[in-house]
């Protein structure tokens, strides 16, 4: 198995030493510039010089593995000078005297070290440990496992509120089998204990021709963005039956929401309001809305700003970073006052629909939007209802459309499927079937990259493909 220790984050060029780590079962390693052979070495460490030149052009940086017979046992890539994210973590399997560690290497263009970290493995979590900030590197010891059936480690890292860099590694099905190459995840449905072995022959790519190669499947964290109409805060607090204070919230506490740019924006800012003082007064709406902790909710507000990027105009909308529910979880997002919070611009809300469908399912887990609406408004957006609808189903998102109304507002403002929702009753249930659709949710990994819509279900398939609601 073969990484790289230096990952370039920005621009390269001119010389620049590349570093590279291995399993012990490495014994060359060839370093290839755009497909050419830039350097090999044959024994540790495992560091070459190499010279980028000084024109700025894309190119693939690749090394590849070999054991002392000569037969290829890995390969890695990073691409250089293009967009890169702004941290990225790198893992290594190294196993030794029946042991096995995981070294793992990152890089960050915000902060040195990461604030935290979350290590899963087969959904249990373990600690990250032996730290050597020189190096940026820390060691994953690993439990005894069944070497028999695939496992999938999951390693994310976070060095401030709104940068963070995961990797995943399978390993199992025999001693010799190991890959972090790149996978494709793909959300399904339905079925218990399932297992990857078992699920080969459950896809088929829509040419045909062949089949993806299951090599993990798990359940993790799921992945929820509300996209908040004006007006939802106070329809709510009409609803019949509606628990009296229930809905309450201290705006002051609400902080700084986070500005993203155009239609794949990334957070820039914090959402450093501590706990509401008074949110959810009422025990039944703190119950009867309340989310799984492996939920991650954030609110996308729908009001665009325009802006102006180096060298193209941009779009900017606000969405926060997680609301955990000792924050206020979902109540507090449903009540945040839109107009309050942000002031001016458009409103634009299905290219906010849009949007949150990227965010959903950027960090590929269990996810789906909420889209919660009550009085009209006049719509601006670049990109029409149904094809954001087909946007959102191609990527494997569902959509749940929330019209919040009362006695004054009767008529449905949006098309499709829409849960009309007059008593606190109706958004009770509509939570609870969100929250019950994505706990049913779980993430296929397969081998290589591939688009979702060039996926498909076999006939006999024991799940069913996330689609839009």
């Amino acid at each position: 198995m073969v990484e790289f220790l230096t990952l370039f984050l920005g621009l390269v060029g001119g010389p620049q030493l590349v570093a590279l780590d291995t399993s012990p079962e490495v014994a060359v390693i060839q370093l290839r510039l755009g497909g050419e052979v830039v350097g090999a070495r044959e024994h540790p460490p495992w560091n070459f010089e190499v010279d980028f030149g000084n024109d700025l052009a894309p190119r693939e940086l690749e090394a590849v593995a070999f054991d002392d017979a000569g037969r290829e046992v890995s390969r890695t890539r990073q691409l250089l000078n293009l967009p890169r994210p702004p941290a990225e973590v790198r893992l290594v399997l190294v196993r030794d005297d029946g042991s096995a560690v995981v070294r793992t290497h990152w890089e960050s263009a915000v902060a040195v070290d990461p604030t935290a970290a979350s290590v899963i493995l087969d959904g249990e979590r373990l600690a990250l440990e032996g730290a050597t900030p020189a190096e940026r590197v820390s060691v994953i010891s690993l439990p005894d496992v069944d070497s028999g059936v695939s496992h999938l480690l999951e390693v994310e890292l976070e060095f401030g509120p709104e940068v963070q860099a995961s990797a995943h590694l399978i390993f199992g099905l025999g001693p010799g089998f190991q890959t972090n190459a790149e996978l494709t995840a793909f959300p399904v449905t339905g079925g218990r204990r399932l297992r990857a072995e078992k699920m080969n022959g459950w896809f088929r790519f829509v040419d045909g021709e062949r089949a993806p190669k299951v090599v993990a499947v798990e359940k993790g964290l799921a992945d929820v963005v509300v996209v908040l109409g004006p007006e939802v805060d106070e329809t709510l607090l009409s609803l019949d039956g509606m628990p009296e204070g229930g809905l309450s919230v201290d705006t002051a506490a609400l902080g700084t929401v986070a500005v993203g740019s155009g239609i794949d924006s990334s957070n820039l800012g914090g959402f450093r309001g501590g706990p509401p003082q008074q949110l959810s007064a009422e025990e039944e709406v703190r119950s009867a809305l309340g989310l799984p902790h492996d939920i991650r909710l954030r609110v996308l507000l729908p009001r665009a700003r325009s802006g102006s990027g180096r060298r193209v105009e941009l779009d900017r909308f606000l969405i926060s970073p997680d609301i955990t529910e000792q924050m206020g979880g979902l109540p507090r997002a449903l009540s945040l006052p839109l107009d309050e919070v942000e002031d001016g611009g458009e409103v634009r809300i299905w290219d906010a629909v849009a949007l949150a469908g990227l965010r959903a399912a950027e960090s590929n887990r269990r996810r789906a939007v909420v889209l919660a609406v009550a009085g009209g408004w006049h719509e601006r957006s670049l990109y029409s209802e149904p094809a954001v609808r087909r946007f959102l189903e191609a990527i494997r998102v569902p959509l749940y459309v929330w019209h919040v109304v009362d006695d004054r507002a009767e008529t449905a403002v949006v098309g499709g499927s829409a849960e009309r929702i007059h008593k606190f009753s109706q958004l009770r249930a509509a939570a609870r079937r969100m929250r019950k659709d994505v706990d049913r949710q779980r993430i296929v990994w397969f081998e290589g990259v591939h688009l979702p819509s060039s996926i498909q279900m076999a006939n006999g398939a024991g799940v069913e493909p996330v689609t839009r609601r």
